[in-house]
């Protein structure tokens, strides 16, 4: 039988994503528009710091592969990678925090852009 280190430290995996990938819940920050934009990276990177999230606007923290092989009763199957999905939790709130303080003339310019550190 495999033995799992998070279950062996009493600590579930899922316990272990969510610290790796924080999911903070709210953010107040100004509007940008063209004539603030150092007040705006001023305010926005003092939420993303304070939530450790920086490796996801620096690329300190990568894209894992979407999915993972595994292999059950000596069959492999394609699976949801369970990081991926967390990875991306974090990043669609990151980039909702960052698209939800643009001014309507700033947001035109970041429309197709599909992760917080293109957009950022």
């Amino acid at each position: 039988m495999a033995s799992n280190a998070s279950s062996s430290t009493g600590t579930s995996p899922s316990f272990v994503m969510a610290a790796k990938y924080p999911y903070p819940s709210n953010v107040n920050v100004a509007n940008f528009v063209h004539k603030n934009y150092l007040l705006w990276k001023t305010q926005m990177l003092g939420l993303i710091e304070s939530q450790d999230m920086m490796g996801f606007i620096e690329g300190q923290i990568s894209i894992p592969t979407f999915t993972i092989e595994i292999v059950e009763n000596g069959a492999a199957r394609t699976v949801p990678n369970p990081e991926f999905l967390a990875w991306k939790k974090s990043d669609r709130l990151l980039r909702g925090w960052i698209t939800g303080s643009l001014s309507e003339e700033v947001l035109g310019l970041v429309v197709g852009l599909q992760t917080s550190s293109e957009i950022f």
